[in-house]
């Protein structure tokens, strides 16, 4: 071999590379330009807020989350159209880090729940939604608010079905049904336990 020709790939590794970071700058400006205006308001302490954040996503988009957790990434699709408060809102808050860390502190027969940094139902962001028109029909791989005993839709808590909900469902009591978990990372959401955490959330509008 030559001197000529490492020479060569060297070169074509920089340019690669060059690319590379070109192409991930590309990308940020659309990053930047679809969530530029989505806060939390007014933080009162950690992952506490004097109530939900201002609209700021477009009701026209869907908005892909992937939480990385400890199973592997599950991917949901959000439709601000089914529940506009509640999409926004979970989007600002995984935007924010609320959700980095927390537990599937609860599982049951059908469902698992996160969201709640005390673990034991209570826990929240400091404010409740208000009730968004849900749904009767709740098959597996359903997104759903949770509702704090003695009060109204969390603010933070949030639920993926493993299954139909028991029975005859939640009847007209709202749990803000507000998006699906991808088909292909059903089987990572029947795997959580209480033990499992959400190490990371990004948002992607399409």
């Amino acid at each position: 071999m030559s001197w000529r020709q490492p020479a060569i790939v060297i070169a074509m590794v920089a340019v690669t590379a060059a690319a590379g970071v070109g192409f991930s700058q590309a990308l940020k400006p659309e990053t930047i330009k679809a969530f530029k205006s989505c806060h939390p308001a007014r933080a009162l302490a950690p992952r506490e807020f004097v109530g939900p954040p201002p609209m700021c996503l477009n009701q026209n988009k869907t908005y892909k989350v992937t939480l990385d957790t400890t199973v592997g990434a599950i991917v949901l699709d959000l439709n601000p159209k089914t529940a506009p408060v509640t999409v926004n809102n979970f989007v600002v808050l995984a935007l924010s880090g609320y959700f980095n860390g927390l537990n599937f502190w609860s599982k049951t027969s059908w469902m698992v729940q996160s969201g709640d940094p005390r673990g034991n139902g209570y826990g929240g962001p400091g404010y409740y939604l208000p009730d968004e028109p849900s749904t009767t029909d709740w098959p597996a791989g359903s997104v759903g608010m949770a509702r704090v005993p003695g009060h109204g839709v969390s603010g933070g808590q949030f639920f993926l079905t493993t299954g139909s909900w028991p029975g005859s469902g939640p009847g007209t009591t709202a749990y803000n049904f507000f998006g699906t978990v991808e088909s292909g990372s059903q089987g990572l959401v029947t795997d959580l336990t209480p033990s499992d955490r959400i190490l990371d959330v990004t948002v992607a509008a399409a």
